[in-house]
């Protein structure tokens, strides 16, 4: 086996450039040349899995998302909540990319200011009838144009292929032998391959390791506009 083949290493592309990719599936020609004999098919789910796995254990693929104002009212999961103490609790409604769910909201900003995570100031429920509902406490002086804002972690749903190309570039190696070590891992068929298999899963629990590492940083520096401060799962209604 060559070190190409061994290593996932481009075969003509420069580096950058070959996993300049906005889908992961697009990363199937970095697989399907390892699989002789593997369908298409079976190497697009393996790299959807892959890529969903990556993002769930490493939460590394952050979006800050606008809120929506969302009047829950007349809803049976929700309610009437019009205050809380002395503060009036505003409702904003969060969107994922389609294909994708969020996962943890990291921190949450009103007019570019961001709000003290203090459990109090604003928290995030999952509701069964409005979905992902960001509830915010303090901050709000018009909420007819203060603009809401969440870091968020972003999981592809099962089959979901959309990915950042700046993920892509750093961590598209990793979804690859995250892709491969299942498929070269699979008994009696032509592209099975147990030593091989070890190498990529080896790879893979590195790759997520550093990302990980990666996700723990942000949380503790906030570099750009991602985040500072802890990380707050997304909760079931009625759970506080």
């Amino acid at each position: 086996m060559s070190e190409t083949q061994a290593t996932n290493k481009p075969l003509t592309a420069a580096a950058g450039s070959w996993w300049d990719v906005s889908a992961v599936t697009l990363l199937a020609d970095r697989v399907i040349w390892r699989l002789p004999g593997c369908s298409d098919l079976a190497v697009r789910m393996s790299l959807c899995e892959a890529w969903r796995q990556f993002c769930d254990q490493t939460e590394v693929w952050r979006e800050k998302l606008t809120g929506f104002l969302k009047d829950c009212s007349e809803c049976s999961d929700c309610g009437a909540i019009e205050t809380v103490g002395k503060k009036t609790v505003h409702r904003y409604k969060l969107y994922a990319q389609a294909s994708c769910h969020i996962k943890s909201v990291f921190s949450v900003y009103v007019n570019d200011v961001q709000l003290e995570n203090d459990g109090m100031n604003w928290f995030v429920r999952d509701t069964g009838c409005c979905g992902l509902i960001l509830e915010v406490r303090s901050g709000i002086s018009d909420r007819g144009t203060d603009v809401v804002k969440a870091v968020c972690s972003i999981v592809p749903d099962d089959g979901g292929e959309v990915a950042p190309s700046t993920l892509m570039k750093k961590y598209g190696p990793v979804i690859v032998s995250g892709a491969l070590y299942p498929l070269l891992g699979q008994t009696g068929k032509a592209w099975s391959d147990a030593g091989l298999a070890q190498v990529e899963m080896a790879n893979w629990n590195a790759g997520l390791s550093e990302a990980s590492l990666d996700g723990i940083v942000s949380d503790k520096n906030g570099p750009g506009d991602r985040t500072s401060g802890r990380r707050v799962n997304v909760i079931p209604y009625g759970i506080l």
